[in-house]
């Protein structure tokens, strides 16, 4: 009975929506693939000590005590970036491997922070709704240009050098700053950006767009010193994470008159739907929404059809390459 056990295949549990490329693909290694889109909390506990792979999103918080339990977990996927909900540190001194695939949606989030300045110079939002009141506020509408403007990038990795490669074509200035990248090398995959410190990137910027990994030296980065060296009068973007942010110090920026504006698309207490948020979170979002000078969005800057596909194709590389790579290693 115990033989038969040990050559049945190996099970990932997969509890994200993904591209079936990803699912054939595991299928393809010999895994045995559960596709649980919709799993909670308490169906990934159920599982977790029976999977060999785990293909999660970012509503799926994997603490160290849970990684615990997976006493036959090998390797954990993220289909896009952030890996924040994870204990990364825990997951190394287990053995196991992360995966993730940043590049799958750069170009979805990198359209989206277009869309967006778009959407608000223009004042879409509002021109849709007089229309449907019947109202004609044509003159009331005039917007304002992005060329000839400058926006400001912070973190150059795939998804900002996505949009300043979007937007170099516009006509706009681009500022780059990047901690942990050299100007040479952002220089060479973007020749038209200028890559500056910080604080010139604050002063400068007339849009300001946040693209950058949740860490302990990233978390509530943007907090109130931070907005106030930014220049008076513009528009903050954030994409990346909501624990960059300090919700509390955007509204008290905006409503003081120093930004002119902002579209918030990541929050630091999010599917509200499923889990009750703090009070101090609700009354800073209730703030910040009851405020006509935003675009929120519910953490959709990634997600196109598209994404899907490329997310889900670049995973699966990259787990085929790794057991391509242990397969070889074993034969030695």
């Amino acid at each position: 009975m115990e033989k038969h056990r040990e050559q049945e295949p190996p099970v990932v549990l997969v509890a994200t929506e993904v591209h079936n490329v990803l699912i054939e693909g595991l299928r393809e290694l010999g895994y045995t693939v559960i596709y649980r889109p919709l799993c909670d909390a308490h169906e990934l506990l159920q599982w977790l000590p029976k999977v060999e792979g785990l293909i999660v999103g970012s509503a799926s918080a994997l603490s160290c005590a849970l990684l615990k339990r997976a006493a036959r977990l090998r390797f954990i996927g993220r289909p896009g970036s952030g890996l924040d909900h994870v204990d990364t540190a825990c997951a190394e001194v287990l053995g196991i491997r992360l995966f993730r695939s940043p590049e799958g949606n750069a170009d979805a989030v990198a359209e989206h922070v277009v869309m967006a300045l778009l959407a608000f110079e223009r004042q879409l939002l509002k021109a849709d709704r007089s229309m449907r009141q019947h109202q004609w506020l044509r003159r009331q509408l005039r917007g304002v240009e992005l060329t000839g403007k400058c926006l400001g990038i912070i973190g150059c990795g795939h998804t900002g050098g996505a949009l300043a490669q979007k937007l170099s074509t516009w006509g706009m200035q681009i500022l780059v700053y990047d901690k942990y990248k050299t100007a040479v090398e952002m220089k060479h995959r973007l020749p038209h950006i200028e890559v500056c410190d910080l604080e010139a990137v604050l002063k400068r910027s007339d849009y300001l767009s946040i693209h950058v990994p949740l860490t302990e030296e990233t978390r509530h980065m943007v907090d109130r010193d931070f907005l106030r060296r930014m220049k008076r009068g513009s528009v903050l973007i954030n994409t990346s994470r909501g624990g960059v942010l300090d919700l509390s110090a955007l509204v008290e920026a905006m409503e003081s008159g120093q930004l002119r504006g902002a579209c918030v698309d990541v929050f630091e207490e999010e599917n509200w739907d499923k889990t009750k948020v703090s009070a101090d979170f609700k009354s800073a979002y209730e703030r910040l929404a009851s405020l006509p000078n935003t675009i929120l969005t519910p953490h959709i800057a990634g997600l196109t059809n598209e994404s899907l596909y490329k997310c889900s194709l670049s995973l699966m590389e990259k787990i085929a390459l790794w057991r391509k790579q242990m397969e070889g290693r074993k034969d030695e």
